[in-house]
C-alpha cells in the first residue's frame, strides 16, 4: 500500500478525499509545492527469523540497522533494496552482550524472580557513533522484573531500583568490545527505566544525552507505583560526560568490565564493605556490600556528584521515552503524562518545602480528588524544548514540570519506604539520618526508621522542583509549562528528518511514533517553537512505534524513515518524489517523447521492470511503434497521483506477432491480464483476437486512487491463463473538470472552561486550482475572513462553528466544528478500567470493563485504542483479540454531555504460545462473579504451576481473606467462595506463586 499527502493546488473530489481522511492523513504543503508522497512497506526477513520486539532502532555508520529488542538483544541487519517497497535483510547478527548483565534485587543480592526475568534486561535506548569500520553502540538497560500497576496491581515484586546501566559496545574489526559505562542507574517499580539517549558534541566533550524515567505518577508516592518516591537521578533528562568517562581505568567485576559505578547512599540496613556505619568515623566511606545495585526503596541510591560524569542535564519529566538532539543543536524530548487515578501531589507541593511524606488521600490524583488549588493529573503527554543550543545551554537550567522532592528540598525531603508488596504495612517515612551512636544532634540510632547517614544525595536544592506544571493547562502555583505541542497518549519516540527530500520541505520536521501505529509530524520555526502539528502523518504500522528513525543524505537509503514496534513489526517509508504531474498526464511506453493527435506523450517512465521494444517497420502511428513488455510475464507501472477519480486510457498495438518487421503468429502468442488499482479490468485480453495484428486499439476505464499512487499491472502469468509477454504501448491519465474545493477545520482545544481561546486552522482546505477565501462563523455573533483565526468563546454553550472556503471559479465548500465551553461547575469523567485477563498468550481475547463512574454530567461517548495498531472501538466495555506477542497499553477515552474527557490506560500482556519464559498466565473464568470465582492457573500449557497462597482485598487494598492454595483447587481450577461480598463492588484476587511471580485479577461482583 502507498500512502500519499496532497498539494493543496492538485485536485480531489470530496468524497473520495472524504474516505482519504477517514483511513490515514491529513493535507501537508511546502513553500515550493512539493508532495510529500511515501511508499510503505515492511521490513522482509528473508529467512532469518521474524522482527524482534522492537524498543529503538538506528544505522549505524557501516550503513547496518541494528535493532534493539525490548529483553536486551541488538540485533545488526544487512539490508538490501530490491524496489521502493521491497527492503530485504540479507544478513542478521545477534549480539547479546546486554541481555546478559546480572540482574539483582532491590537489597542487592542476586535476582529471585523468574529465572526468563532475572535473564533478560528491559532495554529501551540504542544510539550509535563511531565510524563504518568500527561502529560504537551505547545501550541503557534495567531489570527486566515489572511490578506495580492500577490499583496496586503486581506491588513491589522486589526488583531492582538501581537497576539502569549504560552499555557501550565497539566493533574491534573481529568482535565487540563490551564495557558498563554507568552502573546504577534508576529504575522504577513500574516499567519507567533508563530510556533513550543521543550521543552529541557540546563545547568539544562527548556526550551521551539521556532520557531518565521516574518513579512517581506525580510526583510523590502512590499506590500505583508501589509508594516509591524519585531518586536523585530519576525522573530527569541525564547528561553522561564520555570524555570524561575515557580518562577513566576499566575495571572488573566476576568478569564483567565496567567504567563507573555511581556512589550511593549508606544503606542503614544493610553492611557496610569496610564494616564502619558511623559517619562520623574518619574512615567511613558509606559504601554498602553490593554497591552499586539495590536501591531498596531510595536507601541506596545514586548520589548525585558535583563535578561527577552524570549530571541532571533538565529536571522535571515523568518518563521521557526518547530524545532527540537536533542539526542546529537543539534538544527536544518526548514526555508521558501523569495518569489519571495513579498517583497524586507532592506534599507542600507549589514551594520550597515539599516532602516525601505519603498522603493517604493522594491529593491531585485526579479530577475527584483534586489539590487545594484545584491541581489534578491531566494525564496528557508532549512534547518539550529544552533547550534551542546546547552549546550556550546551563545544564540543569530548564525545568520540565514534573516534581521531584529531593532535589527541590534535599535536606526537608524526608524518604517514604513501604517493604511490603502491596499496602503500606511496615512503612515509614524517614526524616532523621542515621547515627549509630546518637552523637549527630537531630539523628537517630534505629536504622529500621533512620535516612542514610550521608543523607542527602543531592548537594543543592533546586526550588522550582517542589512545583508540578501540568502540561498545556494553568499553573496556580507559578509559571506554566510550556510544552512544544500536547499530543495523545503514548506518543513516545522520535527522531529528527534531515533529509533534502520533496525540496527540503521536511527538513528539519520531528516525527514521533505513537502506540497507535502512527507517526506525528511537527513542523518547527526558526526559534524551534511550534509551526504546525499533523497528529496522523504516515499511518498503518500496525503497533506501537517505539523506535523511530530517519535517514539522512549521506546516509544508507536516504531519506527514508523506519519505525519498530512492540510487537514486532518494522516499518519502512520511503520518500516518492518528482515533480507533481500535470493532467492529463500521457506516457509512451517504451519510447521517448512524442506528440500524437496534437497530444504529447511523455518519454516511458515510472515502470518497475519489463523491457522496451521498437518495430519501426510497422505502417501505424508513432506512439504504437514502441512498447514496454515483460519477458518474466509480470510488468508493473506506479505513477504518484493525487488521490480522486480518474479515466485511464490503454493503449495497445501488436507489433510482433504477425506484425511487419515482427514474426509470424497471430491469436494466442500474447494472452494477458490488466489489473488497475488491484482491479481486474481486462481478463485474458488478446489484441490479435480482438483488432489483429498492427492494428492500435485504447480501452478506457474509470478508477478511484485513495492512496497517492496508480498502480498499473500487466500479467501473463500461466497460473491465471496468460500466455508470453504482456505489454502496453502508452497510457493516458486524464482527470474530471473543476472540482469544489473541500473545507478542513481544525481547532484547539475543542472544550473547555469558559473564557475559551481556541486556535482554528483553515489552511489545510483543498482545491484542484486554488482557495482563494475563507469565512469563519463563530456562532457567537463572530466571523473571521482569516485561513487560521484566533478566537475566545466568553459564554457557556455548544457551538457549531461552520468554515466556508470558495476557490477562483466560485465555488464553495463548509464544513463544522464543535466547540463545548462550560463553566467551573461541570468536572470532567472520571472512570476506572481493567482488562480480563490482563496477561496471556496470543491470541488472547480480553473483555474490558469501565468502572466507577465519576461526573456531575452524563458519558455520552467511548474511545478505545487498543494499542496494536487495530481499529478503535466506541462500544462502552468491548472484547478484543490480540494477535501477536507484545505490552499493548489500551486506554480508554470518555466524554462527558458538556465535552469534558477523561482517559484512563491499562497495559496487556500477550506472550508468543511457544516462549517458555515468563509462562505462567491466569485466567478469571467469568466476570463479573456470583457466589463463586474460578481462576485457572497455567504454566507452559499445564495446570501444573506452584502456588502458595492466595488473598482477597477490596478496593481499598484491605485484605478480607487469605487462603491455602491446596484447600481450594480441584483438577487446577481454583474457586473461590464470594457470597458474602457485597454486590456491585470490586475486588482483587492475588495468586502467589512460586518464585516470587503474583498473579492479580479484578473482578466485578454480582452476587
Amino acid at each position: 500500500m502507498k500512502f500519499s499527502l496532497k498539494n493543496t493546488y492538485l485536485s480531489s473530489l470530496k468524497w473520495i478525499l472524504a474516505l482519504f481522511l477517514s483511513l490515514f492523513i491529513g493535507l501537508f504543503f511546502s513553500p515550493l509545492q512539493a508532495q510529500i508522497d511515501f511508499t510503505k512497506s515492511n521490513l522482509n526477513f528473508n529467512g532469518f527469523g521474524s522482527a524482534p520486539i522492537t524498543t529503538s532502532l538506528t544505522f549505524g555508520p557501516d550503513g547496518r540497522l541494528y535493532v534493539l529488542e525490548y529483553p536486551g538483544t541488538i540485533y545488526a541487519l544487512t539490508i538490501e533494496r530490491n524496489t521502493s517497497d521491497d527492503y530485504v535483510v540479507i544478513a542478521k547478527e545477534a549480539i547479546t552482550g546486554v541481555k546478559i548483565i546480572p540482574n539483582h534485587d532491590d537489597d542487592g543480592t542476586s535476582c529471585s524472580g523468574p529465572s526468563g526475568s532475572c535473564n533478560s534486561r528491559e532495554s529501551t535506548g540504542l544510539a550509535v557513533s563511531g565510524t563504518a569500520k568500527n561502529p560504537i553502540l551505547y545501550v541503557t538497560s534495567s531489570d527486566f522484573r515489572v511490578g506495580s500497576g492500577s490499583n496496586g496491581g503486581f506491588g513491589d515484586v522486589n526488583l531492582d531500583t538501581n537497576s539502569g546501566v549504560i552499555t557501550q559496545l565497539t566493533w574491534n574489526g573481529s568482535t565487540w568490545d563490551i564495557v558498563d559505562l554507568v552502573r546504577g542507574l534508576p529504575r522504577s517499580e513500574e516499567n519507567h527505566a533508563t530510556n533513550g539517549l543521543e550521543f552529541t558534541t557540546i563545547n568539544g566533550n562527548d556526550y551521551l544525552i539521556v532520557a531518565q524515567g521516574g518513579h512517581a505518577n506525580g510526583g510523590a508516592p502512590s499506590a500505583n507505583f508501589s509508594y516509591l518516591c524519585e531518586y536523585a537521578l530519576s525522573g530527569a533528562i541525564l547528561s553522561v560526560n564520555l570524555t570524561a568517562l575515557e580518562k577513566m581505568p576499566v575495571l572488573n567485576d566476576n568478569g564483567r568490565n565496567y567504567v563507573y559505578n555511581l556512589p550511593t547512599l549508606d544503606d542503614p540496613t544493610r553492611a557496610n564493605v569496610n564494616g564502619i556505619i558511623d559517619p562520623n568515623n574518619s574512615s567511613y566511606n558509606g559504601v554498602d556490600i553490593n554497591d552499586p545495585w539495590g536501591g531498596n526503596d531510595g536507601l541506596n541510591q545514586a548520589i548525585v556528584v558535583p563535578g561527577g560524569p552524570v549530571q541532571i542535564f533538565s529536571p522535571g519529566y515523568r518518563n521521557p521515552y526518547d530524545l532527540v538532539v537536533t542539526e542546529s543543536g537543539a534538544v527536544y524530548t518526548t514526555d508521558n503524562g501523569a495518569n489519571g487515578g495513579w498517583g497524586g501531589l507532592p506534599v507542600n507541593e507549589g514551594n520550597a518545602t515539599v516532602t516525601n511524606a505519603y498522603d493517604a488521600n493522594e491529593s491531585g490524583s485526579d479530577s475527584t480528588s483534586a489539590a487545594d488549588d484545584g491541581e489534578f493529573m491531566n494525564n496528557t503527554d508532549h512534547l518539550q524544548l529544552i533547550t534551542t543550543n546546547k552549546d550556550k545551554y546551563n545544564f540543569g537550567s530548564f525545568y520540565g514540570g514534573h516534581p521531584n522532592p529531593i532535589r527541590a528540598n534535599p535536606t526537608g525531603a524526608g524518604l517514604y519506604t513501604a517493604p511490603a508488596n502491596l499496602e503500606t504495612v511496615g512503612a515509614v517515612f524517614r526524616t532523621q539520618k542515621y547515627d549509630p551512636n546518637g552523637s549527630t544532634p537531630g539523628s537517630t540510632t534505629n536504622a529500621n526508621i533512620a535516612l542514610p547517614g550521608n543523607w542527602p544525595p543531592v548537594q543543592t536544592a533546586n526550588s522550582v522542583e517542589g512545583d508540578w506544571r501540568g502540561p498545556g493547562i494553568p499553573n496556580p502555583d507559578g509559571p506554566d509549562d510550556d510544552p512544544i505541542t500536547t499530543w495523545g497518549t503514548n506518543t513516545n519516540g522520535i527522531d529528527e528528518y534531515t533529509a533534502s527530500n520533496f525540496s527540503g520541505a521536511m527538513k528539519g520536521n520531528l516525527l514521533a511514533g505513537s502506540s497507535r501505529g502512527i507517526l506525528r509530524r511537527v513542523e518547527l520555526k526558526a526559534d524551534g517553537t511550534l509551526k504546525n502539528f499533523t497528529p496522523e502523518f504516515l499511518g498503518g504500522i500496525g503497533g506501537n512505534a517505539l523506535g523511530v528513525t530517519c535517514n539522512g543524505d549521506s546516509e544508507i537509503f536516504p531519506g527514508t524513515i523506519w519505525a519498530g514496534t512492540l510487537n514486532g513489526k518494522i516499518v519502512v517509508f520511503e520518500p516518492m518524489e518528482g515533480e507533481a504531474l500535470t493532467f492529463p498526464f500521457r506516457i509512451n511506453s517504451g519510447g521517448p517523447e512524442v506528440s500524437h493527435e496534437g497530444n504529447l506523450f511523455h518519454a516511458d517512465d515510472y515502470f518497475f521492470n519489463g523491457q522496451s521494444y521498437t518495430n519501426s517497420s510497422v505502417k501505424i502511428p508513432e506512439l504504437y511503434q514502441t512498447e514496454r513488455f515483460d519477458s518474466k510475464n509480470n510488468l508493473d507501472y506506479k505513477i504518484p497521483v493525487p488521490n480522486g477519480n480518474y479515466e485511464v486510457v490503454l493503449h495497445f498495438a501488436e507489433i510482433y506477432w504477425g506484425a511487419t518487421g515482427g514474426v509470424a503468429g497471430g491469436i494466442g502468442n500474447r494472452v494477458f491480464d490488466v489489473n488497475i488499482e488491484d482491479v481486474l479490468v481486462l481478463d485474458d485480453y488478446d489484441i490479435v483476437a480482438d483488432v489483429g495484428s498492427e492494428t492500435p486499439v485504447a480501452k478506457s476505464f474509470l478508477v478511484t486512487v485513495s492512496d497517492g499512487e496508480l498502480n498499473l499491472n500487466f500479467s501473463a502469468l500461466a497460473s491465471t491463463g496468460g500466455v508470453n509477454s504482456p505489454k502496453v504501448s502508452a497510457i493516458e491519465i486524464l482527470t474530471d473538470s473543476n472540482e469544489s474545493p473541500v473545507a478542513i477545520a481544525s481547532a484547539s482545544p475543542m472544550n473547555g472552561i469558559g473564557p475559551l481561546n481556541v486556535d482554528f486552522t483553515g489552511a489545510n482546505s483543498t482545491d484542484d486550482i486554488e482557495v482563494i477565501s475563507y469565512i469563519w462563523d463563530f456562532k457567537d455573533g463572530s466571523t473571521s475572513s482569516l485561513a487560521n483565526p484566533k478566537h475566545t468563546f466568553t459564554t457557556s454553550g455548544i457551538y457549531e462553528v461552520e468554515l466556508t472556503v470558495q476557490d477562483s471559479e466560485k465555488l464553495t465548500n463548509s464544513t463544522t466544528l464543535t466547540i463545548t465551553v462550560v463553566d467551573n461547575q461541570n468536572q470532567d469523567t472520571v472512570r476506572g478500567i481493567y482488562a480480563s485477563p490482563d496477561n496471556g498468550t496470543a491470541p488472547l481475547e480480553v473483555s474490558f470493563t469501565v468502572l466507577n463512574e465519576v461526573d456531575d454530567v452524563a458519558a455520552t461517548s467511548y474511545l478505545w485504542d487498543f494499542g496494536d495498531g487495530s481499529k478503535s472501538s466506541s462500544i462502552m466495555e468491548p472484547s478484543h483479540v490480540f494477535s501477536e506477542k507484545g505490552i499493548y497499553e489500551v486506554s480508554l477515552t470518555i466524554i462527558d454531555a458538556q465535552g469534558l474527557s477523561h482517559s484512563q490506560t491499562t497495559t496487556v500482556t500477550v506472550i508468543d504460545e511457544k516462549t517458555e519464559e515468563e509462562s505462567i498466565v491466569g485466567i478469571l473464568m467469568k466476570n463479573p462473579v456470583k457466589e463463586m470465582a474460578q481462576v485457572r492457573i497455567v504454566a507452559n500449557g499445564t495446570d501444573i504451576v506452584k502456588v502458595i497462597k492466595i488473598y482477597l482485598h477490596d478496593s481499598s487494598g484491605r485484605i478480607v481473606g487469605i487462603y491455602n492454595a491446596k484447600d481450594i483447587v480441584s483438577n487446577g481450577l481454583y474457586q473461590i467462595p464470594i457470597a458474602s461480598l457485597s454486590t456491585g463492588q470490586i475486588y482483587y484476587l492475588s495468586f502467589e506463586i512460586d518464585k516470587g511471580k503474583r498473579l492479580v485479577f479484578s473482578m466485578l461482583v454480582d452476587n
